[in-house]
């Protein structure tokens, strides 16, 4: 199962030191220079509620993250994993309370090759359009064996059927309910030009329907 969230964030570039090629050049079958590539970073993800009312967990996903960023992650343009990617992650780290905000938030760091042609398009068109400020929102996909979605109200599955709250709905204590993104690694992340919404909660959305259980429209 392979689901997507997306994150305005502003990215930022970076200046290249010897210890950001050395951790480069750990992916590299043949050693690059500093020259040669196009550093940038930005925060791809966070435990603040999201407009499908989930939270990724710090504990598990949001350090699950981090540790997939520093093991080197695709990055692609829009989800699509039939194409190559045209960059990729070399480092991550999960930053604890946030200065701002107070959450919890992931790091990554992305390099790409300059002057390279892929998918039929130059990388330092795409360079050019993250230095001006347009490629700026990027989205990451998430899935793996482990992961599952913890009710807020219940701490259950929400998939599963003793668990009787549906995001967004209010529970018997009268608090929204909402769903923690639980043990996700991170697949691939992605520059957008919008998000795409994840559809993890319509098919018991709609079987709640069925049973009369939720009151809502589909």
């Amino acid at each position: 199962m392979n689901e997507r969230i997306h994150l305005p964030i502003r990215v930022a570039t970076e200046t290249i030191s010897e210890d950001t090629l050395g951790l480069i050049n750990r992916h590299a079958l043949e050693p690059v220079k500093m020259e040669d590539i196009f550093t940038f970073s930005g925060n791809c993800s966070n435990d603040r509620l999201d407009s499908y009312l989930t939270k990724m967990d710090p504990v598990t996903t949001l350090r699950n993250y981090a540790e997939d960023l520093k093991g080197g992650v695709s990055l692609l343009s829009g989800h699509d994993v039939s194409k190559s990617p045209y960059g990729r992650s070399y480092d991550g780290e999960l930053l604890t309370g946030d200065v701002d905000n107070e959450n919890n938030s992931v790091r990554g760091h992305w390099y790409i090759l300059k002057d390279t042609t892929v998918n039929g398009e130059n990388t330092n068109d795409t360079i050019r359009q993250i230095k001006a400020g347009i490629l700026r929102d990027m989205s990451v996909g998430f899935g793996g064996n482990t992961l599952w979605y913890r009710c807020s109200s219940c701490g259950r599955d929400v998939m599963d059927w003793d668990c009787n709250h549906f995001p967004g709905l209010e529970d018997e204590n009268g608090r929204m309910s909402f769903a923690w993104v639980m043990e996700a690694r991170l697949a691939e992340v992605s520059t957008v030009y919008k998000g795409a919404t994840p559809g993890a909660f319509i098919d018991k959305a709609r079987q709640y329907v069925g049973q009369e259980n939720l009151k809502i429209k589909l």
